[in-house]
């Protein structure tokens, strides 16, 4: 796995629209680069490294279809996210 880092400053605006479309669009040219793999995620995360939560739930896989993907693949996306 690598992460890829994109810092910006955004100077005095939030700038999340800014950071989500640049991931957008730097995700081809970095997958390009890499020549092997393929892109996860392209967000925006306000990474915190000092504050933890647990939580636990239950979901039936069934229930997580969507947009054609069967409710396993679904899932392993998100344990792999």
């Amino acid at each position: 796995m690598m992460v890829v880092e994109l810092l910006v400053n955004v100077c005095e605006s939030m700038g999340a629209n800014v950071i989500n479309t640049l991931s957008e669009k730097t995700a081809p040219f970095i997958e390009k680069m890499l020549g092997q793999g393929r892109i996860g995620l392209r967000i925006l995360s306000n990474l915190c490294t000092e504050r933890t939560t647990i939580s636990s739930f239950s979901i039936p896989l069934k229930c997580m279809a969507w947009k054609g993907a069967e409710g396993i693949e679904v899932a392993r996306k998100m344990v792999e996210a």
